[in-house]
């Protein structure tokens, strides 16, 4: 009797782990990274608590771009020829797609959570992804097209980055005007103060950066540099505007005084750029690997090398650790912004780690 009881408990404890097991969901969107495969559909899950793989999924293809909505546990992603969204519900484990009509480039979630703009090859269409309905179509664009809507959710800015022309629906009042960022020439992808207060691009070819304030409606600052310059980028507090060119000179802004608080040079051309650590530490990716320092203070620079080039960087939600991929390496590698240091890579079992997405992070207009 107390062997058949022993094999009946444990009979019960195998359903309740499987049981637990297919019931495991992602709707915690400062918990969860979400890595996709260059090469694969594979799709990592990593815990950014203990930084560990968790599983693997499938996708329907390998993504072009993919968002995650924390407000309704979406995780939405768009795959190379083939004009359809598609979604996983991230709370109940559905997954569904969406017929589009078109390619979709790029991907971008309203605040709400709800409404999604879906960047095609020239124009965007405004959908809900979890009721499939179509809210807005805005056509005869031309690309690449940057996608920004603002953290207050009233401004969709869609730029057409061959010229700088912004167009600018209005969410609630379902009117569009335009204005132009730049000076006519290719800028970069638009970015938005988090305060939804300024809007600024690089113009590469013209080695400038151009500022503009959307509550006075009118250019808040033009900045000259000796080479081209990188998309620039803020901080989530919209304190620090940080600038970083292809000579390596990195400039620090207060976005509220416009005065320089800081500059230094990291040796490399700068290509893409994080903050964190409550948003006193920047990270900056070179050739040769995560440039590390501090916005304010002393000069000094921690390199932490990398085996390739970078293809995303994420600051998780508590700002304390940033996470990259890079080419060469199947790891993620991760960085503590505390200690300015490096901590052990994570193993992805992924041919080549590419987009990482996570529900909440520190990067809200950038």
């Amino acid at each position: 009797m107390l062997r058949q009881l022993k094999v009946a408990l444990s009979l019960l404890t195998m359903l309740f782990c499987a049981s637990v097991q297919a019931q495991q969901t992602y709707d915690d969107g400062a918990r969860w990274a979400f890595v996709t495969d260059a090469k694969s559909a594979q799709l990592a899950i990593i815990d950014t608590f203990n930084f560990t793989l968790v599983e693997h999924k499938k996708l329907a293809g390998i993504p072009v771009d993919m968002v995650v909505s924390d407000v309704q546990s979406l995780l939405v992603y768009a795959i190379k020829n083939d004009p359809s969204l598609y979604i996983w519900d991230l709370s109940n484990n559905k997954t569904w797609s969406m017929a589009l009509g078109f390619q979709a480039q790029s991907l971008k979630f309203h605040s709400n959570g709800a409404m999604l703009a879906v960047a095609g090859k020239d124009q965007v269409t405004v959908v809900e992804p979890l009721t499939q309905k179509v809210v807005k179509h805005i056509n005869n664009l031309a690309s690449p097209i940057s996608l920004n809507f603002s953290s207050d959710g009233y401004r969709l800015m869609i730029t057409q980055e061959t010229n700088g022309a912004t167009h600018i629906w209005n969410v609630y009042h379902d009117s569009l005007k335009t204005i132009t960022m730049g000076n006519g020439n290719p800028v970069s992808e638009i970015t938005l103060t988090p305060d939804s207060r300024l809007g600024m691009v690089s113009i590469p070819k013209d080695h400038k950066v151009h500022i503009w304030d959307f509550i006075s409606n009118k250019d808040w600052k033009w900045l000259d540099f000796d080479a081209e310059v990188a998309r620039p980028y803020v901080t989530s507090d919209s304190q620090h505007i940080v600038l970083a060119a292809n000579n390596g000179n990195i400039k620090i802004i207060d976005a509220y005084s416009r005065n320089t608080i800081k500059e230094l040079n990291i040796g490399a051309k700068a290509n893409k750029i994080r903050t964190g650590w409550l948003e006193r530490v920047a990270a900056v990716e070179s050739r040769k690997g995560l440039h590390i320092f501090n916005l304010k203070g002393d000069n000094k620079i921690t390199l932490l090398p990398t085996e390739g080039h970078t293809r995303d960087m994420v600051v998780v939600s508590d700002s304390k650790s940033m996470f990259s991929s890079h080419d060469n390496s199947s790891d993620i590698k991760v960085v503590d912004l505390r200690k300015l240091s490096g901590k052990t890579d994570i193993k992805t079992q992924l041919i080549q780690p590419n987009h990482i997405v996570m529900g909440l992070t520190n990067t809200i207009c950038h």
